[in-house]
């Protein structure tokens, strides 16, 4: 019988050969390619969405727990305790996410994923707070809004458009390590997202992507 240490390293063997051929396919394959290597390894690129189901549940109860304890009340009680998340979780995410600049950031992919993310998120939580509370007038939340009432879409289209500048199959950008070119892609992306918004709405109701899950959630069977 295989002891627990062979029995890891065997493990982490098959799943470093599954990333390295995962990254290879991504960063240098085809657009068919892809579509035919997703399809044979269905399940293996589909486990961390199974796996991360304790983890989800975990950040739902951490947001039940702040909206009951008044974190998003709008008294000056509430507004307080927002100032105070913001305060903790950038104090303390910040530093933790600077990681990725260091050369520990190739040992530190999990934490940073799975741990220095979710509190840094608390920080964000915060930081929107409060820029509603004090410009909640300005052409940014204005804009921030105008993405909300067409998030589906929004969100499907960040993802198109970060793989046409990340994919083997588009301008290939996801083969440079280089946390400033995702920085560049995020900007990018993000005025693009923006800029449909606000011209989708100026002839729309409701974004493409919403329409089609309204219009399938109507739908009625006989």
């Amino acid at each position: 019988m295989l002891r627990f240490e062979e029995a890891q390293d065997m493990m982490t063997r098959v799943f470093q050969r599954i990333a390295n051929e995962t990254a290879e396919i991504f960063l240098y394959g085809g657009y068919w390619e892809q579509v035919a290597y997703r399809n044979s390894h269905f399940f293996e690129l589909r486990m961390e969405a199974v796996t991360i189901i304790p983890f989800n549940i975990c950040l739902f109860l951490i947001g039940v727990w702040l909206v009951r304890s008044g974190y998003f009340a709008q008294t000056e009680v509430g507004r307080k305790k927002r100032i105070k998340l913001l305060k903790w979780g950038m104090g303390i995410g910040i530093p933790l996410n600077g990681i990725i600049f260091t050369p520990l950031a190739e040992f530190n992919v999990v934490a940073d994923r799975y741990l220095f993310a979710p509190i840094m998120s608390l920080g964000y939580i915060g930081l929107v707070s409060y820029l509603l509370d004090k410009y909640s007038t300005s052409f940014m939340i204005h804009a921030l809004e105008k993405v909300g009432r067409v998030a589906l879409s929004c969100y499907i289209l960040q993802n198109i458009l970060a793989c046409v500048i990340f994919y083997g199959w588009g301008f290939g950008l996801g083969a440079y390590s280089n946390v400033w070119i995702v920085m560049a892609a995020w900007l990018f992306i993000s005025a693009l997202l923006i800029m449909f918004s606000f011209s989708w709405l100026r002839f729309f109701k409701q974004g493409p992507f919403e329409y089609i899950w309204r219009s399938t959630a109507n739908v009625k069977f006989k």
